[in-house]
């Protein structure tokens, strides 16, 4: 029965009556009201692009649009009668948003949103689809499902592979419809309010569950990559059962300590299709990357199609031109293979000093989104040219051989690292180095292999805690020079 004193049941609600109840039901959490009621931005703080582009007060949002948040990033905006709000480190695209209804990806992090009666909305995230009616709801995707909750009206959801991770009242995703109601009272204007604020409160705070991580943007989009990937050189090259379900548990402890990039190559040997076979089911948000090594573009586009048959892909994060071999040829592959949606970003790779000069020539004549390069306490190389280059450009970096193939261990490191080891929070110097790597300011990812458990989880701890300022960092070289 409709209740004219409440004006979330039975009405449109007006995006003017949500931001002002919303911010006033969290405390002023969600945004000033100060901003002219036909605009669609109405906070927006941090880093935030809109189709890699750096958005503004006066941003319009269409269909189609690509929202992506900075560490920092804060965004709320309306389109149409549906006001929202994105939290950091988060990504979502408009798929659709018309007269008949409208379709919301949540690609990755945190997402707040009420929507108008009367259309059909949806909201797809990994592992679940939200139909919407007349809703207020939060959803955070996590490496292993997703988080979803309910302040008010109905919601069908349904469970792609696993199940959400479901807060009261909402039962088991493939029960189908359920209403913010049915479990307690009813709810009134107030407790339609007191929900709304417990979820945009949620917005604002870190969850418990999901630790802070270091996380760099890459420039070419504004997206967010985890500080810390995962090689596979020698490392995964396995092919029994056994092997592989080894590897699986390597996979399983990187994501779930918050790794997304995983890195490989044909010339791997049969790395590719171990990855391939043993990703486990937290897998889902991988940043997938791969190269391309061969000579011709026949070949070359004959080993990038087998590359996406062993990896069990339809798309690519990244596909690289590995050690620069046959560049040309294969970066005007990997150019209409980005344009044809096959692959989100493109670049190239080389590795133990190697060709720099052709690096720079690279970076300064082809459009690319990525470069890989060797750099660690025993090769320095990079600082003097590559980093510089790479941030000037605008390219992000990837580092191979952070630990120099694991020649940087050994009588240098018997002994634990010095004091300033808990000036930036760490345990062991595997932490040490790959802080001191991901310290620089122009590189977005380090990717040490390792095919032990206990070592990806010692790797993946450099996500966590302080960084070194320049002076820490010249401070660890020079000790583990002397050492």
């Amino acid at each position: 029965m409709k209740n004219t004193d409440d004006p979330y049941l039975g009405t449109v609600l007006p995006r003017r009556r949500f931001l002002r109840a919303a911010a006033a039901g969290a405390g002023g959490l969600l945004l000033p009201l100060d901003a002219c009621a036909d605009d669609q931005v109405h906070d927006l703080r941090g880093r935030v692009t809109i189709n890699g582009q750096p958005a503004t007060t006066k941003s319009a949002i269409r269909p189609g649009d690509r929202i992506a948040t900075g560490t920092d990033g804060h965004f709320v905006f309306v389109i149409g009668q549906d006001a929202m709000m994105v939290r950091s480190r988060s990504e979502i695209v408009i798929d659709r948003h018309d007269d008949s209804g409208g379709v919301l990806r949540l690609i990755t992090g945190a997402l707040g949103a009420v929507f108008g009666r009367g259309r059909p909305r949806q909201i797809r995230a990994q592992n679940v689809t939200a139909g919407i009616r007349g809703t207020g709801v939060y959803l955070e995707t996590r490496g292993d499902g997703t988080y979803f909750c309910t302040c008010w009206g109905e919601v069908d959801l349904s469970s792609v592979e696993d199940p959400v991770d479901h807060q009261a009242p909402l039962a088991d995703p493939r029960a189908g419809r359920r209403r913010a109601g049915e479990v307690g009272s009813r709810m009134n204007r107030r407790g339609a309010l007191t929900r709304l604020a417990g979820s945009l409160a949620a917005l604002a705070l870190p969850r418990p569950s999901v630790a802070a991580s270091l996380e760099r943007a890459i420039p070419a989009s504004g997206e967010e990559l985890p500080a810390i990937g995962l090689g596979t050189w020698l490392t995964f090259d396995v092919t029994s059962p056994a092997d592989r379900a080894a590897r699986g548990e390597v996979m399983r402890e990187f994501f779930a300590g918050g790794g997304r990039l995983v890195d490989s190559s044909p010339m791997y040997g049969a790395s590719e299709e171990t990855i391939g076979a043993a990703l486990p089911p937290n897998g889902k948000a991988m940043f997938s990357a791969t190269k391309v090594w061969t000579v011709g573009a026949l070949a070359g586009r004959r080993q990038l199609e087998n590359s996406y048959r062993l990896w069990r892909l339809q798309r690519f994060d990244l596909l690289q031109v590995h050690n620069f071999l046959d560049y040309e040829t294969h970066l005007a592959t990997l150019k209409r293979m980005k344009a044809e949606g096959r692959t989100r970003y493109i670049g190239v790779t080389t590795s133990h000093g190697r060709r720099h000069d052709l690096a720079e020539k690279i970076m300064r004549e082809e459009p690319i989104d990525f470069i890989q390069f060797t750099y660690n306490l025993n090769h320095r190389e990079a600082e003097e040219r590559l980093l510089p280059m790479a941030a000037e450009r605008r390219i992000a970096v990837i580092i191979n051989r952070p630990f120099d193939g694991g020649s940087l261990f050994g009588a240098k490191t018997a002994k634990p690292p010095p004091g300033w080891a808990r000036d930036i929070d760490c345990a062991s110097w595997a932490e040490a180095l790959l802080k001191w790597i991901v310290a620089h300011p122009a590189v977005t990812c380090a990717i040490p292999a390792t095919s032990q458990v206990a070592h990806v989880r010692e790797n993946i701890r450099a996500l966590k805690g302080r960084l070194p300022d320049a002076a820490l960092r010249k401070r660890i070289a020079d000790d583990y020079a002397r050492a």
